[in-house]
Parts: C-alpha cells; sequence; structure tokens
C-alpha cells in the first residue's frame, strides 16, 4: 500500500477520528497495552509507526521512543501530531529491514500492524530482533485473516482499485512462524476488535457488548491479533 499516495496519510489519520476508528484504536491499544510491562523509562522503538499513534501513547506514558517508517506523508503527520501531545519521540525515516541502529540498542520493540504490507517479514524480524537487547520485549501485531473485517476488505479489493488487494493477511499461525524460537521464547497473545465493520449507529452501540462476547467465545475471529514474545 502506498502510504505516500497523496492524501493518503490524511485519510489514514480521519478515519481514526471517526466513531468507528475512535472504537478500534482504544481496543488495538487496550489489547497492546495489556501486553506490555510499565514502559516509563524504557527505551522503545516502534517501527512501522506510521502517524505515531502508538508512539505518543507509550510516550505520554513514559517511554523513550523511536518511530521508524519509511512513509515521508505517514512521518510529517506524527511529527506534527508530536509537536502537540506530552512526551518525546525521534522520528526517523527507515528501512525496517535496514534499520540504522547498533545491535542490542533497545528495551522492547513494537511493531503494530506493519508485517501486513511487507513482503521481507523474515528480514524485518531478524532486524527487529537484532536491535534488541538480550531480555528485552517484542510485540507484533497484524491484521488477522479470519475476522469480517479482512473478509469485507478483501471484497472492495474486488470491486474497487483499492490497495487491499495487495495485502497477504495472516493467520495466528503464520505470525508464530515468524518469530524465531531460538532467539524468542514464552509467547502471548491477545486479541482485540470484534465489532462489525460498519458505521450504522445501532451497530457500533453493541460494539462493547460484541467486544466482551467475541473475545469469550470465538478468539480466532479477533480483527486485530498481537503477541508478546522475550528475546532469550
Amino acid at each position: 500500500m502506498d502510504f505516500d499516495a497523496p492524501g493518503q496519510a490524511e485519510a489514514y489519520e480521519r478515519w481514526y477520528a471517526t466513531p468507528l476508528g475512535g472504537w478500534v484504536d482504544r481496543c488495538e491499544k487496550r489489547a497492546v497495552l495489556a501486553l506490555l510491562p510499565p514502559v516509563t523509562g524504557l527505551r522503545i522503538l516502534d517501527a512501522g509507526c506510521g502517524t505515531g499513534n502508538f508512539s505518543l501513547t507509550l510516550a505520554a506514558r513514559g517511554a523513550e521512543i523511536v518511530g521508524v517508517d519509511r512513509s515521508a506523508a505517514m512521518l510529517s503527520q506524527a511529527r506534527r501530531k508530536g509537536r502537540e501531545g506530552p512526551g518525546r519521540v525521534e522520528w526517523v525515516r527507515g528501512d525496517l529491514a535496514h534499520l540504522p541502529f547498533p545491535a542490542h540498542s533497545f528495551d522492547g520493540v513494537i511493531s503494530i500492524v506493519a508485517l501486513d504490507f511487507m513482503s521481507c517479514r523474515e528480514a524485518v524480524i531478524r532486524e527487529l530482533g537484532r536491535v534488541l537487547k538480550p531480555g528485552g520485549f517484542l510485540v507484533l501485531a497484524v491484521l488477522n485473516r479470519y475476522s469480517l473485517w479482512t473478509l469485507k476488505r478483501k471484497l472492495l479489493a474486488l470491486v474497487s482499485r483499492q490497495d487491499w488487494r495487495r495485502v497477504d493477511f495472516l493467520r495466528k499461525s503464520d505470525l508464530a512462524g515468524l518469530i524465531p524460537a531460538p532467539m524468542f521464547s514464552r509467547l502471548r497473545w491477545r486479541g482485540a476488535v470484534y465489532c462489525l465493520p460498519t458505521e450504522f449507529p445501532p451497530l457500533l452501540r453493541l460494539a462493547p457488548c460484541l467486544e466482551r462476547l467475541g473475545a469469550r467465545l470465538a478468539p480466532w475471529a479477533a480483527a486485530f491479533l498481537a503477541v508478546w514474545a522475550r528475546k532469550q
């Protein structure tokens, strides 16, 4: 997906400002934060930071954040938001498969819905592991192949020219298989976003109920999958 296309970064931000986008954002952050230790004072890399959504949240909690993305347009939005928000973040334009940092530079690494848009996933995971300190944590999150949200995106890709047709959605087993066992151990999982992919107000009002029921009865159907692992 070309995040440097005219208007793409702005459209991304506008969606998160909608009622549905705001709910999804809260659900995703709740899932990721449940996997993290207290972050105050930790140096954390946000790999594929986009417009800084998670970077700024963790910075506000006292973490020292470095946000990396290859999209100049997304980083421009992140810098603008960073000037207005609490905490400080260093923004770096770079390729996740060739990170400009020494080995063992970070206490933690997160990568939230970035692997979905890459073909060199194994190389990226190796780089994330390289810059992570021994004993540090890695949190990866992807869009689940088995969800109503992914079904909607695939249908849109068939009937329009949207770039979702280029995305290779992952399963839980796919994500687990990307994490090299000799380097990482002790996987823990969280799923989120069980609401229906619609802005229809009566259905959106049911989102909290659907979130509770989905997590209990159909965890495999979460639209958002997050995994935590510790570096050996």
